[in-house]
């Protein structure tokens, strides 16, 4: 590879490589180096002022992408702008969500360095599609989420001129190979699970199986939670606070647990609070039972929530009151302007049923649990 300059003579550029081929056919070839722009020299002829301008535009370019660098218009300067407005991180994310942004931002973190201008929409739609061959549908489709926050913040407040997500990238589909993430339990599924499970595990199941709660914020929950028999707790994902009466099942599961002295409701078989090793026990006996064919070997902890949802439609309530009991964001916006209200009165004959509908479930099952299940 010999080098050689194809500029008009006594011109020379910052930035750019010139070589050619030391082997037949001695391919002339050119680059710009920090925007890793390759020069055609066949489109563009050595020494001529054709070729001069093309380079003159590229070098103004790279310019104007140190000038926006400069001026804090990096993709890193955008997530500290983001996460440091109060209006979008503190009130517009809760708690779960933004620990799930702060995943994306994480790996994002080889381009924290480019400017906002360089990214076109046909290389986001690459960098979705890349992570989902990767990563995953789940953490593409973050991604897609969460750069569309970031650019419309920037293009809204004047940072970004042309914005290459003025709409939505299209969203990763699930592929149909893969099993439900979080099924709802049968009530084969729960009768058999209850009946195996020791009490300290039993007591955060059954409390999210009837209060529709997830599991991590059920693991969290502090004993000033339960206020005159009904659990208050605001969704670490939404940030939805919730009332909703506790069923005589839970509190006889609460009461049995081991005695102890912390902040914490639930506690594990030592009396210490579950900071972690729930997943991993509750892993363990699902493994065990699916095992012996008698649950699905997708059962998860997450499923009951899911599980309390579905009795729920089952009974006919409208998605309104599923979304209230819940506490998610949506049906459309009458949850959001309905986030005030006391619903702890409509909450009330919604659990009384529910209760009775999982109750006989439990009748039911409880009397012969052993019966298998198949996996598929």
């Amino acid at each position: 590879m010999s080098k050689f300059n194809p500029l008009p003579r006594g011109i020379r550029l910052k930035h750019f490589r010139w070589w050619q081929d030391t082997k037949p056919p001695h391919t002339m070839r050119g680059q710009h180096r920090k925007l890793k722009r390759k020069i055609d020299l066949e489109k563009y002829p050595p020494h001529s002022d054709k070729l001069l301008r093309h380079c003159l535009k590229l070098a103004d370019e790279w310019d104007q992408l140190e000038e926006a660098r400069s001026n804090g218009r990096t993709l890193q300067d955008e997530i500290d702008r983001y996460r440091n407005d109060p209006r979008q991180w503190g009130d517009r994310l809760g708690h779960r969500s933004r620990k799930d942004w702060e995943g994306v931002f994480h790996y994002l973190q080889p381009l924290w360095a480019i400017s906002l201008t360089e990214f076109t929409r046909p290389d986001l739609l690459t960098l979705v599609e890349k992570t989902a061959d990767k990563r995953g549908f789940k953490l593409a489709n973050s991604v897609g989420t969460v750069l569309f926050a970031l650019f419309n913040y920037a293009h809204d407040r004047g940072r970004l001129q042309e914005n290459p997500l003025a709409t939505r990238l299209p969203r990763i589909a699930r592929p149909k190979h893969l099993p439900d993430a979080n099924p709802p339990w049968s009530p084969q599924t729960r009768a058999i699970f209850f009946a195996e499970a020791p009490m300290h595990m039993r007591a955060p199941l059954l409390l999210c199986l009837f209060t529709g709660i997830g599991i991590g914020d059920v693991l969290k929950l502090r004993r000033d939670a339960i206020v005159n028999g009904q659990i208050q707790i605001e969704r670490s994902k939404t940030g939805n606070a919730v009332s909703i009466p506790m069923p005589p099942i839970v509190l006889k599961a609460l009461e049995s647990q081991p005695d102890h002295n912390f902040l914490t409701l639930l506690v594990n078989s030592k009396g210490q609070p579950w900071a972690t090793g729930f997943n991993a026990s509750f892993q363990r006996l699902r493994n065990r039972l699916a095992a012996e064919g008698r649950i699905p070997k997708n059962t998860t902890a997450y499923g009951l929530r899911h599980t309390a949802g579905m009795a729920l439609r089952e009974l006919g309530y409208d998605l309104q009151t599923v979304a209230e009991f819940l506490g998610q964001s949506t049906a459309q916006m009458a949850a959001y302007y309905s986030r005030h209200a006391d619903l702890t009165a409509k909450m009330e004959p919604v659990v009384v049923n529910l209760w009775d509908r999982l109750e006989r479930d439990f009748e039911q099952k409880l009397s012969n649990p052993t019966e298998k299940v198949s996996n598929s």
